[in-house]
């Protein structure tokens, strides 16, 4: 038998993201570096931003298990944008990765500037990742178009996300591609709810739960209106919310000036949000606007009911089942009639156990079947393996 040689060495993938504290793009990197396939991928992930402060550094350690080499260029403001770029070249020169892949805005346009500066005779393919319509900043929409043009593919977490590239960015179509996000149901299955005693809430309550960083995007003062409406309904309703951000302040002045103490218990940031799934009987999604929003995935690989307003991703996730879950996005101009149809809904799920049973269901097959992590893996390594040169089999 003739000698076939040796195998062809792996490419190698580096992934950079604006920071590495637990977050919804955060947990996706680690989940991709930790899944590619090592015979053809060797990855390393480079952070913009200094390493986490503890208990935030969790996916740090996954990284660090994995054997997956970590770097952090200790970025702390925009203001730094030049030294971010000169520092992800450096980097890049000194890895010779075969590909950048970026997760975020600030990884995206610094990644496109450091992709196009590095040494060698051939440029990397660059791969930006677009995880959010955000409508607000039009200077930031700018800087996205004309800062990656040369970015060879942008990979748009939702086609939600990838209609707003297109429209609003600019960004030529032929180099958008749609991967969603992924998810193992299994451990959302098992996860051992909360004792709701500790936390102050009275049995035969029926648990609504927020779960996200209190900032404008999230609109949490939705969560206030919401929860006057439902404040004397029977079964009563609990609001726990988990999460900070500079709106915790404004929305705790808020419940109490609304007499709502009793009834909305902040929970604050949870390294672990799979308890509070496990305990809550609806998922509440308040946000202007999203990508495609990994709580909304992982309520439903909890097997929870979701009420949202309509924003990207919500749709693509839920499926069929949006029709009983998502209230349309005309129902948010006015602030007293979109509460109204949330509280409506709310008091469907929650006085209709077979409604709530078969939503519970339906959710939860739709993450198992549709949203895998090997899914989200396999779609990334084909376009890799799209931008990167084709190699012959050994013979």
């Amino acid at each position: 038998m003739p000698d076939s040689g040796p195998a062809d060495p792996p490419f190698r993938i580096a992934l950079c993201i604006t920071e590495l504290q637990v977050g919804g793009a955060e947990k996706c990197l680690v989940e991709l570096a930790t899944r590619l396939d090592r015979s053809r991928f060797l990855p390393a992930v480079i952070s913009l931003a200094p390493r986490p402060p503890e208990p935030q550094s969790q996916l740090l350690h996954r990284l660090n298990e994995a054997g997956i080499p970590v770097r952090f260029l200790n970025q702390q403001r925009p203001r730094q944008f030049f030294q971010a770029v000169r520092r992800l070249t450096d980097c890049l020169n000194e890895l010779q990765p075969d590909l950048l892949q970026t997760f975020l805005f600030h990884a995206d346009v610094v990644g496109g500037q450091a992709a196009r500066r590095r040494g060698g005779r051939e440029r990397i393919p660059h791969v930006a990742g677009i995880r959010v319509a955000d409508p607000r900043s039009r200077l930031r929409q700018l800087a996205q178009r004309f800062l990656t043009r040369s970015t060879a593919r942008y990979v748009c977490v939702s086609h939600d996300v990838a209609e707003f590239a297109a429209g609003q960015l600019g960004l030529p179509r032929g180099k958008l591609t749609v991967i969603p996000n992924g998810i193992d149901v299994a451990p959302y299955q098992t996860a051992p709810p909360l004792d709701l005693k500790a936390i102050g809430v009275p049995e035969g309550r029926k648990i609504l739960l927020f779960v996200g960083r209190l900032e404008q995007q999230k609109r949490p003062d939705r969560l206030v209106a919401l929860m006057q409406r439902l404040k004397h309904q029977h079964p009563p309703c609990h609001l726990i919310v988990v999460g900070t951000g500079p709106l915790r302040g404004p929305l705790e002045m808020e419940v109490a000036q609304a007499q709502l103490t009793t009834h909305v218990h902040f929970a604050g940031w949870q390294p672990n949000v799979k308890p509070y799934l496990a305990t809550a009987d609806i998922l509440l999604l308040t946000s202007a606007w999203e990508g495609m929003p990994n709580i909304v995935l992982e309520a439903m690989a909890a097997g929870k009911p979701v009420v949202c307003c309509d924003c990207e991703g919500v749709g693509e996730l839920l499926g069929a089942g949006a029709a009983g879950q998502v209230i349309p996005q005309a129902a948010a101009v006015r602030s007293d009639r979109l509460a109204a149809q949330l509280a409506e809904r709310v008091r469907q799920i929650t006085t209709d156990d077979q409604l709530a049973a078969s939503l519970s269901r339906a959710n939860q097959q739709r993450a198992g079947e549709h949203f895998t992590w090997q899914k989200m893996v396999d779609a990334y390594q084909q376009l890799y393996l799209s931008l990167l040169p084709k190699r012959e089999p050994p013979t």
